[in-house]
């Protein structure tokens, strides 16, 4: 070897071993036991650090990133990263047997994240603020992420157990807060800086009156995050101007004091798939406020309960509400929505939701100084199904279309004082309208002009209402819902409906039928109306050649009749051959087991990403034709002679057998040979229960209907 190659090896040597010891260095870890001494070097698991303090110190020295690994245990002591050559340093520990918390004496938060704009990370800890400790969990200014880390505020203050300040990020990944009896503050609280929470669970104990998540004046996004709130809790969600996202979040709620999510200033706000459920009787308060949140999209919202308050207030928004339940306790005196304020814009359009409350709640859906669009949607109880008042000299247009109001007591026409809409016009000229198109309304129609009001006007249009004719005096509307004019009829709910009548489900023999030209249904501010009912069925079928839908929030499936395609002239006479009726085969249920969707449409078209509910069907059709698929689920009966019964005194010594029970039913048009969709286990609007079913299908087609082929499946 030369002495310059010697050289050169040299050299090159200790280039790399300069390059290994800087991608040491950049990657350091550093260990701590509660066994361990801060006199070990800490670089080894078998030579730890005794305090985090120490791994620290000693990380700041190393250039680079740094890890520092906790064994389980219990550390006694606070967190304190304030120094530049803390940016990227990660805390990791083994879970919730890695626990910090602060000695008796500490008057900082027991994690301080002191370093801003600095990238931090802790995960797999439990985080302890004990009782005495009036200071926060974990204060930040940084870019902190946690995965999977817990604090529990044990302290009787007005802390909080997560607080993201001035200059930074806060994101969650699993884990979770808890602010024990006693203790005020937000679980969670950020101001300016943007909070995301992924997989977190929220708890408010009883006897704390603390806040779940406060987010002000930053984005926030919540996903698949669960707040618990106690008997004296206030809000499970609290935001206020910055752009917010809520995806599969529920929020069980036993406060008083506050709603249980509110909203304010949104820009944008985006829900998706929450449910809220109220739990206290004394509260009044909404389950869900929106305050000047014009523009937002909800959409699969459940509200619930056993509460005093309304499901849904907004003041001053424009919002779309689709998919969704508003469900007031049935004792309930307040409506399931409350509209208030004079906004500009179309205000609210709701699409294929349900509106409900008590019998003897002023109204089911209030709107004061509001326009509000229904569409393919059901408003039940109230004394008026929907109170639509206008003020201030404005005019404002109520369109009720392709849906179903029923006040009162559900299922029956209710006597007088029983409104399905009330309108009312008021001071400055004020002009309120309202156009009832598609739709079944079983109460009359009232409205009124108060001193000032210009004028209030109700069409009904292919709609089946009382009938009913005003003209418009000095203190009454105009009301035109005359049956035999404009295609409107006046009908009784037993022979409208199937039984149970508050299914509203139309009979096969209802005049509602195929009785509304498609292009009879028109929305205001360009909305587009819904191809599928409430219960998502398709909307229109071929009827005589016609696009035809029935009257209200649900279509009846699998009456309409395709219109056939004119043959082709024979080449030659010959007799003519008998159609033959068409046959399935080879269905399949996959995965035979699952969980029904949250939310959405009965069926869909199968997609090539998999979807985390329902199930696919796939058949095989020998000709095109419509098939009906049914829903049974699969209880116990007894026998009685040769069939199955429901149990009774009658059949009591009768073996055991498997009764049958239909749920509901759906259609699809089938192409010839191989046919699918996905099933989203829902049905009629709503989820099926856990339970084993039994899947029924039958071809309808011109020559007359197949045999029925079935598929049993689960849902969990």
């Amino acid at each position: 070897m030369t002495r310059l190659h010697g050289l050169i090896c040299i050299c090159g040597l200790a280039v790399a071993l300069t390059a290994a010891e800087a991608n040491a260095a950049s990657a350091a870890t550093f260990y701590v036991s509660p066994a361990g001494k801060d006199t070990n070097a800490c670089t080894e698991p078998a030579l730890p650090c005794k305090t985090v303090a120490q791994a620290v110190t000693d990380s700041e020295a190393v250039a680079g990133t740094a890890t520092i690994q906790l064994a389980a245990g219990l550390y006694e002591e606070s967190i304190y990263l304030a120094r530049p050559g803390d940016d990227g340093l990660a805390i990791n520990g083994v879970g919730a047997a890695t626990k910090i918390q602060p000695p008796a004496s500490a008057t900082e938060p027991t994690v301080r994240l002191d370093t801003p704009g600095s990238a931090l990370t802790l995960s797999n800890l439990s985080v302890v603020n004990i009782s005495g400790n009036k200071e926060d969990g974990i204060d930040s200014d940084s870019q902190a992420t946690l995965d999977n880390v817990t604090v529990e505020m044990l302290n009787p203050a007005s802390s909080h157990g997560i607080e993201q300040e001035e200059i930074g990020s806060l994101t969650m990944n699993g884990g979770g807060v808890t602010m024990a009896s006693g203790s005020e503050g937000s679980a969670i609280t950020s101001e300016l800086d943007p909070v995301t929470l992924q997989g977190v669970t929220v708890t408010v104990a009883n006897g704390s009156q603390a806040k779940g998540l406060e987010s002000e004046f930053a984005p926030a996004s919540i996903t698949n995050t669960n707040f618990v709130l106690g008997n004296t809790a206030e809000a499970g969600i609290e935001t206020t101007a910055g752009p917010v996202t809520v995806t599969n979040v529920t929020v069980t709620d036993g406060g008083e004091k506050e709603p249980g999510i509110g909203f304010a200033f949104g820009q944008p706000l985006s829900i998706n798939g929450v449910q809220v459920t109220m739990t206290n009787a004394k509260s009044t308060n909404p389950g869900v406020v929106l305050e000047y949140d014009s523009g937002a999209t909800i959409d699969g919202l459940t509200v619930g309960g056993t509460w005093a308050g309304p499901a849904l207030e907004s003041v001053l928004g424009n919002f779309t509400l689709r998919d969704s339940r508003l469900i007031n306790a049935p004792a309930s005196t307040s409506p399931a929505a409350l509209l208030e304020g004079g906004s500009e814009g179309p205000g609210l359009f709701a699409q294929r939701s349900v509106f409900e409350t008590g019998p003897t709640a002023s109204g089911a859906l209030q709107s004061v100084d509001n326009g509000v669009t229904l569409d393919s949607s059901e408003v039940l109880g109230g004394k008026d199904g929907i109170e639509f008042e206008q003020q201030g000299g404005k005019e404002r247009v109520l369109t009720v279309s392709a849906s179903t109001i029923d006040a009162g007591n559900l299922g029956v026409a209710d006597p007088a004082g029983v409104a399905g809409v009330e309108l009312l016009a008021g001071e400055d000229n004020s002009v309120a309208n309202a156009n009832i198109v598609g739709s079944i309304v079983l109460e009359p129609q009232i409205a009124k002009l108060e001193a000032g009001g210009q004028a209030a006007t109700i069409n009904c249009r292919y709609s089946d209402t009382p009938s009913q004719t005003q003209a418009q005096t000095s203190t009454e509307g105009a009301v035109a819902c005359a049956a035999g004019a404009e295609g409107n009829a006046s009908s009784e709910p037993t022979s409208l409906f199937s039984e149970p009548l508050t299914s509203y489900q139309l009979s096969p023999s209802s005049s509602a039928l195929d009785s509304v030209p498609a292009g009879a249904i028109s929305l205001p501010s360009g909305f587009t109306p819904s191809s599928t009912d409430l219960a998502g069925n398709p909307r229109s079928e071929g009827v005589a050649c016609r696009a035809l839908q029935d009257k209200g929030a649900l279509e009846l499936p699998g009456h309409g009749t395709a219109c056939p395609t004119p043959p082709a002239p024979p080449i030659a006479p010959a007799p003519a051959a008998k159609p033959l009726v068409g046959a399935l085969s080879a269905l399949t249920i996959s995965p035979s087991a699952f969980f029904a969707a949250p939310s959405g449409a009965t069926i869909s078209a199968v997609t090539a990403s998999k979807k985390k509910y329902g199930a696919k069907i796939s058949y095989r059709d020998s000709q095109a034709a419509m098939t009906t698929f049914t829903v049974l689920l699969e209880t116990s009966g007894r026998k009685q002679g040769k069939s199955c019964k429901k149990p009774s005194s009658k059949n009591k010594h009768g073996k055991r057998c498997t009764l049958l029970v239909k749920v509901g039913s759906f259609t699809h048009a089938d192409t010839t040979g191989a046919n699918s969709l996905h099933f989203s286990g829902r049905i009629k609007g709503k989820k099926l229960p856990s339970g084993t079913y039994e899947l029924q299908a039958i071809a309808h087609d011109a020559a007359g209907n197949s045999a029925t082929i079935s598929k049993s499946f689960k849902v969990e």
